[in-house]
């Protein structure tokens, strides 16, 4: 018997973009919302080893492979262990939002748990008598 997991949407902030991009790079980002983007893990980052960055995988975008900032670091610390075993399905992320006069931007994520197969046993039932 094996169980399913629904897959679920979140809303997360991305943060640091003011640190990534311009603000007139923001701006025409913001035009073109919304963009697909994948969660990068980025363990070797020496200022959190759980850091997720979130980059514009946006087919035909001018944007396309533009790290744009990372998740927060209260939410990757969240998610990073469970994405690293394999936990966690990333269906979906797209950028939806982005304050081009600020430093935040928002990412709608569709996930899905992994869950583990169950095993049912099953008992032998002997026809010897």
């Amino acid at each position: 018997m094996a169980r399913k997991s629904i897959p679920k949407s979140i809303e997360l902030s991305v943060v640091g973009v003011d640190h990534r991009v311009s603000q007139s790079t923001r701006r025409m980002i913001a035009a073109h919302l919304p963009l697909k983007c994948d969660l990068e893990r980025e363990p070797k980052n020496f200022k959190d080893p759980n850091a997720i960055k979130v980059v514009i995988t946006e087919p035909g975008s001018p944007y396309k492979d533009f790290h744009i900032g990372y998740l927060r670091k209260e939410v990757a610390s969240v998610y990073a262990p469970v994405i690293d075993r394999g936990e966690v399905a990333i269906l979906e992320c797209k950028l939806t939002e982005l304050d081009w006069h600020g430093s935040t931007g928002t990412v709608n994520v569709r996930l899905q748990a992994r869950i583990p197969q169950i095993v049912k046993k099953r008992k032998r039932v002997s026809n010897r008598t």
